[in-house]
């Protein structure tokens, strides 16, 4: 009788396969090893993650936000760019980061459509709102967030290939692993292994790196709101030439751990910031939280 190392690697290099079938093995597994990491994982691949779970980074995908605008007299314009920034604050981590949060199995039934069309998700109808003056006369009647297809496909052969090269290695490092009790050594080594083929980093083994994931969140939401604010204020017709300077300065902040460099860029852009009045006021509330971030 194969084991199931050997049953789960045979699925993931059918074509055919099933990521929710191969995944649920993945989870028995996890548990008869006893790896907490590699049974969190699979729970989450299989249920889904919530909105305050760290995301990995194969579930970040570009995605595009669309409208359907009319002027009310009978003329439409549909699939219109809108950019992310402008959607409401409280609806950004959903609709505008990129983020999948979907199980695997919705992921799955995504393509399983005969239709070519890429996935769409509605909006919701609350924040049109938000769009109102983005082009001039019109008025936004439907928005949405499209997923393409090929992101789908890229999450689950992501998972298909981690798992395979995870599976693959802890075979060759510690020998009839389900048949054995793991020493300490053993578990330890598991987990370095599971972290550095799922989340790409060897060392991410502790509290204190999902201390800091969850500060770089932080800083991230403050930055995304702060542009959002700027981008309303920019399409109010306010201080749109210096708006234009700051957006791209903020946004390269994102995924800076660095401190020094966080202060040098805030510097920079209060510099931008300083021949407008509206910007500067607009930017110093937010100062304060992101330095304490990173203190």
């Amino acid at each position: 009788m194969p084991s199931l190392f050997s049953e789960i690697q045979n699925d993931i290099l059918n074509p055919g396969s099933n990521i929710t079938d191969i995944l649920r093995k993945c989870s028995v597994l996890a548990y008869k090893i006893n790896n907490e990491a590699f049974i969190k994982w699979t729970e989450l691949e299989l249920d889904g993650y919530e909105h305050d779970d760290a995301i990995p980074d194969y579930r970040i995908v570009g995605t595009v936000i669309r409208g359907d605008f009319s002027d009310g007299l009978g003329t439409n314009y549909s699939a219109q760019q809108i950019d992310k920034h402008l959607l409401p604050s409280f609806l950004q981590d959903s609709f505008g980061s990129g983020k999948v949060y979907y199980p695997v199995s919705y992921i799955e039934s995504l393509l399983s459509y005969s239709a070519d069309d890429d996935p769409v998700r509605d909006i919701p109808m609350a924040a049109l709102h938000s769009f109102k003056g983005l082009y001039r006369g019109l008025f936004c009647t439907r928005a949405y967030e499209i997923l393409p297809r090929m992101a789908c496909y890229s999450v689950i052969d992501s998972i298909k290939n981690k798992t395979l090269r995870f599976l693959l290695e802890i075979e060759r490092k510690i020998e009839n692993i389900e048949d054995i009790k793991l020493s300490k050594q053993d578990e330890k080594i598991v987990t370095q292994t599971f972290n550095n083929h799922i989340y790409g980093n060897a060392n991410v083994v502790n509290a204190s790196e999902n201390f800091s994931q969850n500060l770089q969140i932080q800083s991230n939401e403050l930055i995304d709101k702060l542009i959002s604010e700027l981008i309303q204020m920019k399409n109010q017709g306010v201080d749109a030439d210096v708006i234009d300077k700051v957006v791209p300065n903020l946004e390269s902040m994102k995924g800076i751990k660095d401190k020094s460099i966080i202060m040098e860029k805030l510097v920079d852009i209060m510099t931008i910031a300083g021949g407008a009045a509206s910007v500067s006021s607009a930017i110093m509330p937010y100062i304060e939280p992101i330095k304490k971030l990173f203190m």
